[in-house]
């Protein structure tokens, strides 16, 4: 899978520019705030039907206007995909070949995109949400029925809440917690057994980048301690319903549980330094990449914004050798020097 072109129309800090790329890439270079991230944000957005960074919609439109367009052409062996994206009166639309897409989950079926960035670092040193929104991700880059069973969890997640809410919906919240029970249970399932074939991707490019034997572990851990099995479960949602009425919101679930980071048994974010972070999030998205190519046929689009710059060059060089000449890869960056042993096309922003 390759990105061809891109046209933007009051996406961030463009009104109506184009992009072509080649099959293998590009480095994308200029000075700070050219809009190098604009446009990797807006190659990402078809595969995710959203921002990557996390920016509400309304965020992307170009100052002074109401609205923004992406138009972009995507390319693997078999087919091309033409996506449109607009965005106006606070609705989006995306369109596939001309068909509308119905659900954002669609989306993952057809585009799929790594894109490491400097703010990864957060999976190690932020909240335990960043680290669930990482491999709910990636997950459903390597299955798209956990979308939908995320997204039924979601459902009944919300529904419960609204229950809790006022106890005088007491009688209504016996059936729910049997559809949460077991949309928890199945989620959870999903996540562990996901992690047991990504660590051991995780812990080998780990131990390749730094040249180094050491043994990493990722602990999924259920929030409060509870147990993931269906009686247990029943009996103590029964125990702490009073507390659920008085919070107005459920107390356990996998929205809530986390994922714990060790080398060598010891808690990374606790005890590591900066550069064993750095490369430890590194090897994360290293193996999201490993996951797809083994539970799909898709080869992913490689994207760096800006995330290699506080490597130097041999760790880089060691970084961009892990990757095969099937992957397309565009980097970011405000300086070349790093990538000077590489052959990528060179695509200059601004006046340079």
């Amino acid at each position: 899978m390759y990105i061809k072109e891109i046209s933007l129309y009051n996406f961030r800090n463009y009104t109506n520019q184009k992009f072509e790329f080649e099959k293998d890439g590009g480095l994308i270079t200029g000075k700070n705030g050219i809009g190098k991230t604009n446009l990797l944000e807006a190659i990402c957005y078809p595969a995710f039907g959203k921002s990557v960074r996390q920016f509400a919609d309304a965020d992307l439109v170009k100052f002074d206007s109401l609205e923004f367009a992406i138009n972009s052409k995507y390319q693997d062996e078999h087919k091309n995909y033409d996506f449109q994206v607009i965005f106006s009166k606070n609705k989006k639309a995306i369109k596939l070949n001309n068909s509308p897409i119905t659900r954002i989950s669609d989306l993952y079926n057809y585009l799929k995109i790594v894109y490491f960035s400097a703010d990864d670092i957060w999976l190690v040193n932020g909240n335990r949400q960043k680290r669930r929104s990482f491999f709910d991700q990636a997950i459903t880059q390597s299955s798209i029925l956990y979308s939908d069973l995320l997204r039924e969890y979601y459902r009944i997640l919300e529904q419960r809440n609204s229950i809790l809410k006022d106890d005088k919906f007491k009688s209504q919240l016996q059936p729910w917690n049997k559809q949460f029970i077991s949309k928890a249970i199945e989620v959870v399932e999903y996540r562990k057994n996901y992690l047991a074939k990504f660590i051991k991707f995780a812990e080998d490019i780990l131990n390749n980048i730094t040249n180094s034997h050491e043994s990493l572990q990722i602990d999924y851990e259920a929030f409060s301690h509870i147990v993931y099995e269906s009686d247990w479960l029943e009996n103590y949602l029964h125990k702490i319903e009073q507390n659920e009425f008085e919070y107005k919101r459920t107390l356990v679930g996998p929205h809530l549980d986390e994922y714990e980071f060790n080398i060598n048994e010891y808690s990374v974010k606790r005890y590591s330094s900066q550069g064993q972070r750095r490369s430890l999030v590194i090897a994360l998205r290293f193996a999201q990449i490993a996951m797809i190519k083994e539970n799909s046929s898709c080869i992913p689009i490689i994207i760096f914004d800006d995330a290699l710059s506080e490597l130097d060059k041999n760790r880089v060089d060691k970084i961009l050798s892990l990757l095969t000449d099937e992957h397309q890869i565009l980097i970011a960056s405000p300086n070349i020097d790093n990538y000077r042993g590489f052959s990528f096309p060179i695509i200059k922003l601004g006046d340079e």
